[in-house]
């Protein structure tokens, strides 16, 4: 589930692009394809609910979808657990919610996209 390998190597150009629940998130370039990903770096010695985060892995793992992030590849960097998933630009939908006066229209729109 989880690649041992450096990660490092297969992706560079790491950018600091937000802070999420369980740590931070950069914006970097997989030198494979040439794409843009998003990695949430996780401290694993500062995580007090490792079970939260391994359920996360595995919904992120077996859900895939349009409408959704979806999960690429993990690796274990030291005490860090990388997950690399889809880099959507815009921004975390809670920061667009909050930002914004949506209308009802808009918010049963978006609302059923997530479902």
């Amino acid at each position: 589930m989880v690649k041992m390998e450096n990660p490092m190597m297969k992706y560079t150009n790491l950018e600091y692009i937000g802070r999420g629940t369980f740590g931070d998130v950069c914006k970097a370039l997989d030198t494979a394809t040439g794409g843009e990903v998003a990695i949430k770096k996780i401290n694993l010695q500062e995580l007090i609910r490792r079970e939260v985060t391994f359920k996360e892995l595995m919904v992120m793992k077996i859900n895939k979808h349009l409408n959704i992030v979806n999960y690429l590849k993990s690796y274990l960097l030291g005490d860090e657990l990388w997950l690399v998933m889809e880099y959507m630009d815009g921004g975390a939908l809670s920061d667009v919610i909050s930002e914004t006066h949506m209308s009802e229209r808009e918010i049963a729109a978006v609302s059923r996209e997530c479902l």
